[in-house]
């Protein structure tokens, strides 16, 4: 009969030989990940074999990891998933028994923000007794779009006050960020009182660092003062989401008064010493109209000016 030390002993052993026989027949990828879902545009993108993900500025990304227990433990084994984001460890997740032939998932959740691009790595881990074995890892990018409108830098022009042949003002801009911009287009919000047209035009795609250039047509009418007024812009565009973007940007036109012409004749044309010579002279405005009542003086070297009323 055996006594109880012995049976005691052969148990002992029976457990210890058994908590041992997984790690005896450990291999790397006895648990593996077989899905990757990472948030991408409006959905996901299954990265398990790498690749990259798109998203815009700011917005949350969603990272699901599935994985599987092909052969980790005698029934089971305790796992648990890490990511890293440019090789800092993001999350750890906590241990979780997972029994062999069987899935499970784990999810992180965070926010990115750009214009960037991020890489992300993801290992699966098994906790054999005390003992950390590396079981899987994948790795995959994810690129961070920001649009934005850079080099506006509209030049202030003069406009003169009550003209009413309109001055051209050009204006251009860029597309700062790393994607397209779509159906971009620039407004006139506030004209301070001036004329500006047109008011809106369509510029189509730009494409990453790409530039577009447009003009518009300014009048200053005679009711306004003269000084410089602040011009409201605001330029629109969609990202690769469809989602929209406005932004609001500022120009400068300044009103000053219109110059006068004076066209003159000679009656007659060719001058004799000692005949008599006629001037007729004509005071026009901005745009080309005559002006009544006003006085122009003539002077024929220094000889002291002449003037009359016309």
């Amino acid at each position: 009969m055996r006594s109880k030390t012995q049976f005691v002993s052969v148990t002992l052993a029976i457990v210890f030989v058994l908590s041992n026989l997984a790690a005896l027949g450990w291999a790397y990828g006895d648990a593996y990940f077989t899905s990757i879902k990472v948030t991408n545009g409006n959905g996901s993108a299954d990265l398990v074999n790498g690749g990259e993900a798109k998203i815009y500025d700011g917005q949350r990304i969603w990272i699901n990891m599935t994985f599987y227990n092909n052969n980790c433990g005698l029934f089971g084994a305790n796992l648990y998933a890490k990511v890293y984001r440019n090789n800092v460890l993001l999350s750890k997740s906590g241990e979780t028994y997972i029994l062999k032939l069987t899935y499970f998932s784990n999810q992180v959740y965070t926010y990115e923000y750009g214009p960037s691009t991020v890489a992300y790595k993801v290992e699966l881990w098994w906790n054999d007794g005390g003992t950390h074995r590396l079981e899987d890892s994948a790795t995959f990018s994810v690129d961070v779009v920001k649009l934005f409108v850079t080099g506006w830098l509209p030049p202030p022009i003069e406009v003169d006050k009550g003209k009413t042949s309109g001055s051209t003002w050009s204006i251009s801009f860029a597309n700062g960020g790393t994607d397209m911009m779509y159906s971009a287009s620039i407004s006139i919000i506030d004209s301070g009182g001036l004329q500006i047209s047109p008011q809106s035009v369509s510029l189509g795609n730009i494409a990453s660092q790409g530039e577009k250039s447009t003009s518009f047509t300014v009048v200053a009418p005679n009711i306004l003062s003269i000084g410089t007024r602040t011009i409201s812009f605001q330029i629109s565009y969609y990202d690769f989401k469809g989602n929209s973007h406005l932004e609001d940007l500022f120009g400068y036109v300044t009103i000053v008064l219109g110059g006068t012409t004076v066209t003159l004749s000679l009656e007659p044309s060719t001058v004799v010493k000692g005949n008599l010579l006629t001037i007729r002279a004509t005071l026009l405005d901005v745009n080309g109209n005559p002006l009544i009542n006003q006085t122009i003086a003539f002077s024929i070297g220094t000889a002291s000016p002449r003037g009359g009323e016309h």
